[in-house]
């Protein structure tokens, strides 16, 4: 960034100011498209004000768990993966163990 600065100061004066303009434009416009963005929903409420309320009342009749809940629940599913990592790992157990029959390796000519 020091080195950006570096060169527009080197540059002459009508460059500098030439930078600074474009600068000051871009920003301005983006702080329009926020503003007129932000405009556009507010006017949107208050033109409509039963769709609004439809969205809100949506909204705050979700249920939504508690953090305390969701941990919860994770420590459940946890414990669930777990027992079927273990009950896996018996049945692996159980097929190693069957007896089978050996085979004769292939020769090499």
């Amino acid at each position: 960034m020091k080195k950006i600065i570096h060169k527009i100061r080197q540059q002459p004066h009508h460059v500098r100011e030439t930078i600074v303009l474009a600068s000051a434009v871009v920003v301005f416009a983006l702080i329009g498209i926020v503003w007129f963005t932000d405009f556009q929903e507010d006017t949107y409420a208050l033109l409509n004000p039963q769709k609004a309320a439809e969205q809100d009342t949506a909204v705050a009749e979700k249920e939504e768990s508690s953090p305390f809940a969701n941990i919860l629940s994770s420590f459940g599913d946890l414990k669930a993966n777990i027992s079927e990592f273990f009950t896996n790992v018996k049945e692996n157990k159980e097929e190693a163990e069957i007896e089978r029959i050996p085979q004769n390796l292939p020769l090499s000519e």
